[in-house]
């Protein structure tokens, strides 16, 4: 007995596509559904989440400059002088990227907030964010001189950010909690 099975699902972007299959009754339903669930799937793995939260640890450096005054006496007088020096530090520090569609913010630790910036309470609005399947790519503002851009492998979890004067920020970034969601204990 021949039968024709037809299913309609909604592949990526809501776009209407329609399975059929022609045989008997279950060999046809079978194959319906086999396509269904490959349209389905292929959909929700070309939609990107709207609301992205992450969680970075790593190592922050940033430049410090030392100064130092010394002054000399001797029999034929007194000498003066400062001498300047720059050197990077670093410190082991969390960054905190929440991604809402195509902007979002990051929390940056105090250490590497410079006197002079924008911000509120250490979080800076991103902009040109770009995702990819492979990588999540972004910059901010700090203050006038400073646009930091960060980019993040979706693969291995892998941030690289740099910014003006060596600000930069090494780490591996996992999802982090989500204020919507319930609490974690």
């Amino acid at each position: 007995m021949e039968a024709t099975a037809r299913a309609l699902v909604y592949g990526s972007e809501n776009r209407q596509v329609e399975a059929r299959s022609e045989g008997d009754d279950m060999r046809g339903l079978a194959s319906t559904l086999a396509l269904g669930c490959m349209a389905f799937c292929a959909s929700a793995h070309a939609q990107e989440p709207d609301h992205l939260v992450l969680s970075c640890a790593g190592t922050a450096s940033r430049l410090e400059s030392h100064s130092t005054y010394a002054q000399v006496y001797g029999s034929r007088g007194s000498a003066f002088g400062t001498a300047t020096s720059t050197d990077e530090a670093q410190a082991p520090e969390r960054v905190a990227i929440q991604i809402e569609g195509a902007g979002g913010r990051i929390h940056l630790p105090a250490w590497l907030v410079p006197p002079i910036h924008g911000g509120s309470d250490g979080w800076f609005q991103l902009s040109k964010v770009d995702m990819t399947p492979d990588t999540i790519r972004g910059s901010f503002g700090i203050n006038f001189i400073n646009h930091p851009h960060f980019t993040i492998d979706r693969h291995t979890g892998e941030i690289d950010l740099s910014g003006f004067a060596r600000l930069n920020f090494e780490g591996t970034c996992e999802r982090g909690p989500d204020a919507s969601s319930p609490t974690k204990f």
